[in-house]
């Protein structure tokens, strides 16, 4: 079946599908649904949820009546459809929202220690994050964690490190070995 024909078939077809538009070869809804009406080579005809997690298609004649066609499309594709469809919207909303408040904490840590937001390329494919750089220290966004790293003088370190002794962020060394002395 040829484009211009299957065309015709999504124009007819939309006004027996509450809330769809014909667009080309598509029905598209405003909530952003959209159902592609596709004829492969050996002339198999389709009807493909696009935008969604999983591929949810139906084989459909479209030789068949209008009202037939999206009585098939209601009853075969469009629950299982809209149901991954919302799904993948949630979890893309979710994950821009992750990724907002990522930002903004590195906003801040770049404003409370005088350095810049960077785009960082990573060693690994895929390891595309942010960083925030300043002159002697550098915080990587990961996914779960930051990774933090500073260049200090030894004067510089002795200092890092006692305080974070005081802070009990890592053991004292010297009080450990003396506990184990006594045991």
């Amino acid at each position: 079946m040829e484009r211009e024909e299957i065309k015709k078939v999504v124009s007819k077809v939309a006004p027996h599908l509450h809330g769809f538009k014909a667009q080309d070869e598509y029905l598209v809804h405003d909530f952003g649904y959209k159902l592609w009406f596709y004829s492969s080579w050996n002339n198999k005809t389709e009807i493909i949820g696009q935008n969604c997690t999983y591929n949810h298609k139906i084989g459909c004649s479209f030789r068949k009546e209008p009202k037939k066609i999206a009585a098939d499309i209601n009853r075969r594709l469009l629950k299982e459809y809209k149901a991954d469809f919302i799904k993948r919207k949630k979890d893309k909303i979710e994950a821009q929202e992750r990724e907002e408040q990522k930002l903004s904490l590195l906003k801040a840590l770049a404003q409370q220690s005088g350095g810049e937001i960077e785009k960082d390329h990573g060693w690994c494919p895929g390891d595309y994050g942010l960083r925030v750089d300043g002159k002697s220290f550098s915080i990587k966004q990961h996914d779960n964690f930051y990774k933090f790293s500073l260049t200090l003088d030894f004067g510089q370190s002795l200092k890092v490190i006692q305080f974070l002794k005081e802070q009990n962020i890592i053991p004292d060394t010297h009080s450990l070995n003396n506990e184990e002395s006594h045991n």
